[in-house]
This record gives C-alpha cells, sequence and structure tokens, in this order.
C-alpha cells in the first residue's frame, strides 16, 4: 500500500455531493498519466458510464450491459 501512496500524487479533488451522490479523485503516477477514481451510488456511477473493461477488451456500455451490471450489485447487496 505504500507503494501506491508514493506513486500516485493527488491532483485534484470534487468532494461528496448528496445532489451528485458521489466523489472523484484526480491521481497522477510518475510517467505524468492522471486517473479519475470516483465513488458512490452505484446506480448513479453507471448511468455516466459509456465503456467497460472486461478482462482487458473495451466494449461500449449499452443498456443490456448496465441491466446486468446492476442484478451483480442487487445480489451483493442482499
Amino acid at each position: 500500500m505504500d507503494d501506491l501512496v508514493n506513486y500516485y500524487s493527488v491532483v485534484d479533488e470534487i468532494p461528496f455531493d448528496f445532489s451528485r451522490r458521489r466523489m472523484s479523485v484526480i491521481l497522477e503516477d510518475g510517467n505524468d498519466k492522471r486517473q479519475l477514481i470516483t465513488k458512490g451510488a452505484v446506480e448513479e456511477i453507471v448511468k455516466l458510464c459509456r465503456y467497460i473493461d472486461r478482462n482487458g477488451e473495451v466494449f461500449e456500455l449499452n443498456d443490456e450491459i448496465r441491466k446486468e451490471a446492476m442484478e451483480v450489485y442487487s445480489r451483493a447487496q442482499s
């Protein structure tokens, strides 16, 4: 875990917002690559996503995959 903390630096942070139902952090690695990490209400995040990475392959996120994701989430909550 210490390696991760030392490898990434926080560039910016969007605090939790009750209307957005999520918070985000922008991280930068040692190679100047930036990533946005978001956590929050799953249903809100799934609505915003456009692509999914499954086993190294990137697919456009369609309604069928969104439904499947929400079903998996619901089962995990039970």
